[in-house]
């Protein structure tokens, strides 16, 4: 299943307004069966694919209100199925793997019953976080791959079209782990692996966001833009905050079986919520349209691009934004499918029950989100507040935020990794949730020392770096999982004083960042000198 990809963590598709398809848009000038293979996607002329699906007789949502209402109902079904696949799948696989452990050193048959405080032997656990580990390493090598045609894709044959087939591949991802998962004994474990190639079907997360971004900018002004990302950020968050909670009562109840075929059956939902949303790319006729681009051209313009995206790479605080984004990972990741793993293994807890403990993080995680920060970030910069606590200016802000934001992050991970009891690791899941706006903060003020017309190419290469900090990520708390386990006691925080450590070196990261000079009315020299004196203090 997709996972996310952000430090944001509960964003989904962490689809934003400036995520372009392509570099940018062409209209944004500002009982499991075995999965059927799909025929590969062809480009038509005549009788397209987004004609056929236009054909079919279903009434459109036409307001701009109602069409991203359906999205953000959308956003929410993925969002809740990847929650619950996460959840059913560590359960199925922890026991497959606690099969092949006794099935040597007792008289277990396959199809009895075995409790499941007896998978909790390291072996086993090590066993089951490698599997994951790998899959997400996998996954984002897919997408990474995949998402560059599947975009053109959508600049082609429309971004509803594209979003089908994505939520199509999603689908089978689940159906293809189920299939693995029910016939173990005769698919080798490893084969969960292979669920990854399922997102060369649409593009997996990273054609997701592009889809999602563009289809807001279609049909949205600029102005009303901010509003309705935000209601897909929200959407996005219940999905994963509601999730494992009812994880948790439908395993305690019927089993994991029951959520991942609950799990599918959302998922597939999602594409019959599609067929409802109008295609909002508009066809506009270009000269010399029908002439055939060669391979050669499409090379030369990726090519392009990609100097266009190194370009913006000329200020040494974006640099070092860009080396922080490397490192950003750890926190967001070590919250998800890690964390029910963790969780049941070091305080002898079912798997079952580690949903209430992630529903918990995801509620402070909103609050953090939607009320702290909004509030924190307007208290600190106006006039009436005491001087001591008050910024001068938003960009100033912003990076003195990011920075906060790390040191909760770096403590509340280390609470995490000592707390002998679960009451100490949700108190520090609390702190943690303190720095869950840091990225974002970040963004905003990297933002802000490029123009305009660069963001699009400066937030697509952080993207582009965020995938390769996520071939490490995985891997690293795994083995450090594994090395935990190993070393027995209190070294099984191991993984947690990791994140904190990579934590560490994106805020020593951001000590060196300056923040941009304050934008006034006043010209260049008023700029000029608040930019020198922005880095003497910050320096």
């Amino acid at each position: 299943m997709a996972h996310p990809h952000n430090a944001d963590g509960d964003d989904y598709f962490g689809a934003t307004e400036r995520t372009p398809l392509v570099g940018s848009t062409a209209n944004d000038n500002n009982g499991p069966r075995t999965p059927r293979q799909r025929r590969p996607f062809m480009h038509l002329r005549g009788t397209s694919i987004a004609s056929i699906a236009e054909s079919i007789k279903i009434p459109k949502a036409h307001s701009p209100r109602t069409i991203i209402t359906l999205l953000a109902i959308i956003i929410f079904f993925a969002a809740g199925s990847g929650a619950l696949q996460q959840m059913a799948a560590t359960r199925i696989f922890e026991d497959i793997f606690c099969r092949q452990y006794y099935a040597d050193k007792t008289e277990i048959q396959l199809g009895d019953p075995i409790d499941e405080k007896l998978c909790k032997e390291d072996d086993i656990q090590s066993n089951l976080a490698y599997l994951f580990a790998v899959s997400m390493s996998i996954d984002a090598i897919v997408g990474c791959v995949s998402a560059l045609p599947w975009g053109a894709a959508a600049d082609r044959i429309g971004r509803k079209t594209v979003l089908a087939f994505t939520l199509a591949g999603f689908t089978m991802q689940i159906a293809w782990i189920m299939m693995v998962g029910w016939f173990s004994d005769v698919i080798p474990t490893r084969f969960y692996w292979l669920s990854s190639l399922w997102l060369l079907v649409g593009g997996g997360n990273a054609a997701a966001n592009a889809c999602i971004g563009s289809m807001i900018s279609d049909i949205l002004p600029e102005l009303e833009r901010s509003v309705a990302f935000m209601q897909i950020h929200v959407a996005s968050s219940v999905g994963n905050l509601v999730a494992p909670a009812i994880a948790s009562i439908m395993m305690s109840a019927f089993g994991p079986w029951p959520v991942l075929f609950t799990s599918l059956a959302v998922m597939a939902s999602s594409i019959v919520a599609i067929l409802f949303v109008p295609e909002t790319l508009i066809a506009k006729p270009v000269p010399g349209e029908d002439a055939p681009v060669t391979l050669k051209e499409r090379c030369a313009g990726a090519t392009r691009e990609l100097v266009y995206l190194f370009s913006v790479m000329k200020n040494p605080a974006i640099c070092l934004v860009l080396a922080v984004t490397f490192f950003s990972l750890p926190p967001s990741l070590s919250t998800y499918q890690f964390l029910t793993q963790f969780v049941s293994k070091r305080y002898d807890i079912p798997i079952a029950e580690t949903g209430y403990v992630q529903t918990s993080y995801g509620i402070a995680t909103m609050l953090v989100v939607l009320a702290f920060l909004p509030w924190l970030s307007k208290f600190v910069v106006r006039p009436s507040t005491p001087q001591l606590l008050r910024i001068e200016n938003k960009h100033k802000r912003d990076l003195i935020l990011a920075r906060w934001s790390y040191v909760m992050v770096i403590i509340g991970s280390c609470i995490l990794a000592i707390s002998p009891k679960l009451t100490g690791f949700v108190v520090g899941l609390f702190v943690m949730s303190l720095g869950a706006g840091g990225d974002s903060m970040l963004k905003s003020s990297a933002s802000a020392w490029v123009a305009p017309d660069q963001t699009s190419r400066l937030f697509s290469l952080m993207g582009v770096i965020m995938i390769g900090g996520s071939l490490w990520t995985s891997p690293m708390l795994a083995a450090l999982f594994s090395a935990g386990m190993h070393r027995g006691g209190g070294w099984i925080g191991l993984p947690y004083f990791g994140v904190a450590a990579s934590t560490t070196i994106m805020l020593v990261l951001v000590l060196f960042v300056r923040a941009p000079p304050e934008q006034t009315e006043s010209g260049d020299e008023e700029s000029s000198g608040e930019e020198e004196a922005s880095s003497t203090e910050d320096h």
